[in-house]
């Protein structure tokens, strides 16, 4: 029974690291329940524990690279998971045209939060104005098909200056 419980521990640890997921993301380090605890609350992927904030504090909007684990052991009993990497400056400037989910590339979810912001009530783009992605001065159906027909079609780029 013990060497059981042992290899179901060594499974639950292997995969649990396996489970991790790339994030690049901005968002704000808020305080948790607990004493100590600090949490980065990303605009589009959950909210995650850090272990230190560097020169940064409470209630900035940071960048956060590296990775978020959901199934990592912490003191703090809250959030989605655990973040490792660095905290950066966030700065307008590391939106793309286009990348309505934040998600760093343009792919079929930004079409599809496009479609669930405009008619679902869904989160708003990151950069409301970068959602323009075919510049005509409004955030609509068409700039989610034309993400579509640039993903899939071979359709223009994304609009460098959308209004």
């Amino acid at each position: 029974m013990r060497y059981l419980l042992c290899i179901l521990m060594l499974l639950c640890f292997s995969t649990s690291a396996s489970l991790a997921f790339p994030l690049d993301d901005c968002g704000t380090l808020t305080s948790g329940i607990e004493a100590g605890c600090v949490l980065f609350v990303s605009d589009h992927h959950g909210s995650f524990v850090v272990d230190g904030t560097g020169s940064f504090e409470i209630g900035d909007r940071v960048r956060a690279v590296g990775e978020a684990n959901p199934f990592c052991a912490n003191v703090c009993l809250e959030g989605d998971g655990c973040f490792e990497g660095v905290l950066q400056q966030c700065t307008s400037d590391q939106f793309t045209c286009g990348d309505i989910d934040g998600s760093g590339a343009i792919s079929i979810g930004d079409a599809v939060a496009l479609v669930t912001y405009i008619f679902g009530g869904g989160p708003a783009p990151l950069d409301p104005s970068g959602g323009d992605v075919n510049c005509d001065g409004h955030l609509n159906i068409a700039d989610a098909v034309y993400i579509v027909a640039y993903i899939f079609s071979g359709g223009s780029d994304p609009c460098v200056f959308c209004l």
